[in-house]
């Protein structure tokens, strides 16, 4: 459903979509949504793993040479570089709808990959997210 999404939204923006669907190029029409935090992290979270899937599908062969090495050690990096902008997404409170919309996306495409702890995380920002509405 979600790569479905993004791919309606892709078309339709000539290419340049972030994590919710929405034109980039659009964003200052929906009312400076980019300044909610969790947004950007979760472009920078799709494009981590973006780079991730790419870099996979780019495994040299065979297996024990130094080409493979070297792919691995970039592999590595490019892994870590993921986990990170995932654990600096899950650690913010969005503070939009469109925010709250772009974490829950995030859960549900990178739910295989988060564990229980992470995943208490998201539904704690959102819930977070949820009570601050719903005081105003």
């Amino acid at each position: 459903m979600f790569a479905s999404l993004l791919e309606r939204g892709r078309k339709r923006a000539g290419g340049a979509v972030s994590l919710t669907g929405v034109s980039r190029r659009s964003d200052s029409a929906v009312g400076g949504a980019m300044s909610d935090p969790t947004l950007a992290k979760a472009e920078k979270c799709l494009a981590a793993w973006d780079a991730f899937k790419a870099l996979g599908e780019r495994q040299p062969v065979p297996l024990y040479c130094t080409e493979h090495d070297e792919w691995e050690r970039q592999q590595n990096k490019v892994a870590d570089a993921w986990r990170d902008a995932l654990c600096d997404l899950l650690a913010t409170v969005p503070t939009t709808l469109q925010g709250a919309i772009a974490l829950i996306d995030a859960g549900l495409r990178y739910q295989a990959d988060m564990d229980r702890t992470q995943y208490s995380e998201l539904v704690a920002r959102l819930k977070a997210f949820l009570q601050s509405r719903r005081r105003r």
